[in-house]
């Protein structure tokens, strides 16, 4: 028989949940849908067979197995980034300035999330701008890189 396994990815959904004290904020911190972290929970819950938690209001308070799982989940997660650093010897590290359009902003947090995740130590600055703006950066060396849209009278544009 296979053992059974705590996945990390709900285990630092819960100690979000328990650090901000709600589903909403927990969203919020780790960049996914709310309703992405409910179901993370009640996922954890099934897996484990237990009530981990009860709603007051739009409050959650942990139950005391909750609790008791989330002392554990603390510990593993801080020995999972511990391995993770360490593995990271060979590691990536420097500055990186990226430009992107105003109206993409909303949409990449979980991007960088997952960036800073994978290169803890390169320093991500994002500026905002309009795509023919970003490209002048870009020629100008103020820039890494820059996501833009096609331009008209740009290469590559119809």
């Amino acid at each position: 028989m296979r053992a059974p396994t705590l996945d990390l990815t709900l285990l630092r959904t819960l100690v979000a949940i328990a650090d901000t004290g709600s589903v909403t904020a927990a969203a919020k911190r780790l960049a996914y849908t709310q309703s992405t972290v409910s179901m993370q929970l009640q996922r954890l819950e099934a897996q484990l067979s237990l009530t981990l938690h009860e709603r007051e209001g739009r409050r959650i308070r942990f139950t005391p197995e909750g609790e008791r799982l989330l002392s554990h989940a603390r510990r593993l997660l801080a020995l999972n980034d511990e391995a993770w650093s360490d593995m990271q010897a060979r590691q990536v590290t420097g500055d990186l300035t990226l430009g992107i359009p105003e109206d993409y902003a909303s949409l990449l947090p979980s991007v960088f999330a997952y960036f800073h995740q994978l290169y803890p130590a390169v320093g991500l600055k994002v500026i905002c701008g309009t795509s023919t703006h970003l490209v002048e950066q870009v020629k100008a060396k103020e820039l890494d890189l820059a996501l833009v849209t096609r331009q008209r009278n740009s290469p590559g544009a119809m």
